[in-house]
Formats: C-alpha cells, sequence, structure tokens
C-alpha cells in the first residue's frame, strides 16, 4: 500500500486538494491506520495552535 506523505495529508486537512484527491485521501484514510494517525497528529497539532493562538490574544486584549 502506497502511503500519503505528511504535507499531503497537511494540504487535505487544509482544503487545499482538487475534489479527486481529496476523495482519494479520504477513502486511503478510512483503510490505512498508518496514514490516519498521522492525519490525526497533524489535525492535532492544528488545534493545539489554534487554542494557543486564541488563549494568547484573550490574555493581551481580553474579551470585548
Amino acid at each position: 500500500m502506497n502511503h500519503y506523505t505528511d504535507d499531503d495529508l497537511i494540504d487535505y486537512l487544509h482544503g487545499e486538494v482538487s475534489d479527486e484527491v481529496d476523495a482519494r485521501i479520504h477513502a486511503h484514510l478510512a483503510r490505512c491506520s498508518d496514514c490516519s494517525a498521522r492525519y490525526d497528529n497533524e489535525a492535532g497539532v492544528g488545534e493545539l495552535l489554534r487554542a494557543s493562538a486564541l488563549r494568547m490574544l484573550l490574555t493581551r486584549y481580553g474579551t470585548r
């Protein structure tokens, strides 16, 4: 089984692939635990970065 690169998975995560590639990666993730785990890891990193940025903004500027 061929695996997708981290860059491919990040592009997929950000919606930066064509509909055809999106469908292929989606199907691949459903059957490949290795790529699925790497995708989940990348998605988790993104969530942590967004949460950290939000905390920083709220600390700096408070709520309005």
